[in-house]
């Protein structure tokens, strides 16, 4: 059967549309709804102290010596930033200070995953923000020992992550920094939920191709 020009204009006269519609409706689909909240469970294990904040809201805490963990939920809108802040204190003996969710992340153990540095943000104190938390610490008497810019991701026990200070720059580099030394850590910055598009198939993507393909191949041929 001969198909004539006629008929494939005909035929693009239906395909087009139904196929702009098509891509219309995944591309909604597709786009992140911003009023669509999510309630994500976080879980921080302190060993002495360690207490949670996010949106202002107290989520989570332990204060109590030696080594514990507590969980509490908070409703995030993917995109959006939220404050956050964490108060460490090691009273005696070890440090440890971990801080997850049950979001993607860096898999800490099934449900539970370490919160990756992109989600966290603070000032670069020019007008811009990086990557990572603010991480002030202190001695036992109130006295600044050290700044550090980006921490994260919050994990006591990885020397791969940046969390607390002797686990950036190394052990004991910093006086009065170490494993069993007392010391307070307050970590400030924003937090946010990331969000992310469907993307098109392939297979839509060269139906697309081929439709507008044969549209130029229409119009060229009238043309001549």
């Amino acid at each position: 059967m001969k198909i004539s020009h006629k008929m494939i204009g005909r035929l693009l006269k239906l395909a087009v549309p139904i196929f702009l519609t098509f891509l219309l409706a995944i591309s909604l689909l597709a786009t992140p709804q911003p009023s669509q909240a999510t309630t994500v469970t976080f879980t921080i294990s302190a060993d002495d102290y360690g207490q949670l904040y996010v949106g202002g809201t107290f989520i989570a805490g332990h204060d109590l010596p030696g080594s514990g963990a507590s969980s509490g939920t908070f409703s995030m809108v993917p995109g959006t930033w939220y404050d956050i802040s964490i108060d460490y204190k090691n009273r005696g003996g070890w440090q440890a200070l971990t801080l997850w969710w049950d979001q993607p992340g860096l898999e800490l153990f099934p449900g539970g995953n370490l919160i990756l540095r992109e989600n966290f943000r603070t000032s670069d104190g020019q007008g811009g923000y990086v990557s990572g938390l603010k991480a002030d610490y202190y001695d036992p008497s109130g006295n600044l020992l050290k700044t550090v810019i980006g921490e994260g991701p919050i994990r006591h026990d990885n020397y791969t992550y940046q969390n607390e200070y002797h686990y950036e720059y190394g052990r004991y580099t910093w006086p009065g920094i170490g494993d069993t030394t007392l010391f307070e850590e307050r970590l400030t910055g924003q937090i946010q939920l990331s969000s992310s598009a469907v993307p098109l198939p392939p297979s839509m993507l060269l139906l697309g191709s081929g439709l507008l393909g044969l549209g130029a191949l229409g119009w060229r041929r009238r043309q001549g």
